[in-house]
């Protein structure tokens, strides 16, 4: 029961990086043929050109940094099925002589250390994630700015590194549809404070 439940989790874990892997393929494609339509936009004159810039095609933001973190993925979702079925590289130089029952032994040991290498590098990966997630890091107003004047059709939202101090100057010089925060409002690590809490609300009413 317990083999057959690896197995599947195995397949399950390759299926979704394969999926990744589509959307990362999908993905890096749309933005190449919107940057390129954005540039063909810019250079065309008359009504074709100003409509191409006014649906507000171009290059997807973001597309090399979800490409490598989706490639990441991807590759570690491979590794439970290659493991699964012993179909990874190996080199036999050493064990070829080996008794099959010590073979077997060092054969468990190494997968233990795997599977002690992936916790640790999971745990990193997470660790890494959290320090992009509500830092209060300040993003370019300026780039807020520029996408509100460029897709004036679109409601956009400024967050990143917002505060009761900061919040008024932002909206207005970027003009959002609307405003997030997290960090900007928290009493202690994880723990919004309810004063903090109106004050954004209140300098956000402008």
């Amino acid at each position: 029961m317990i083999h057959n439940m690896v197995k599947w989790m195995a397949r399950a874990s390759a299926v979704i990086g394969g999926v990744v892997l589509l959307i990362l393929i999908v993905l890096t494609t749309a933005s190449i043929i919107g940057r390129e339509m954005s540039k063909a936009g810019h250079a065309m004159e008359g009504w074709l050109g100003q409509l191409i810039l006014s649906i507000g095609v171009d290059e997807i933001r973001g597309t090399y940094e979800l490409t490598e973190a989706g490639v990441a993925f991807a590759i570690f979702a491979f590794f439970p099925v290659c493991q699964f079925y012993g179909q990874h590289a190996t080199v036999d130089v050493f064990t070829g002589g080996m008794r099959p029952r010590a073979l077997a032994w060092l054969r468990a040991f190494w997968e233990v250390v795997l599977a002690a290498v992936i916790v640790f590098i999971a745990l990193r990966l997470y660790d890494g994630m959290l320090r992009y997630v509500g830092n209060g890091e300040t993003m370019d107003w300026s780039l807020g700015a520029e996408a509100v004047q460029q897709w004036p059709n679109r409601e956009i939202l400024l967050a990143g590194g917002l505060t009761p101090e900061n919040v008024d100057t932002a909206i207005r010089q970027v003009r959002p549809a609307g405003v997030d925060v997290a960090s900007g409002v928290e009493a202690a690590p994880g723990g919004k404070g309810l004063d903090l809490v109106k004050a954004f609300i209140e300098a956000a009413r402008i």
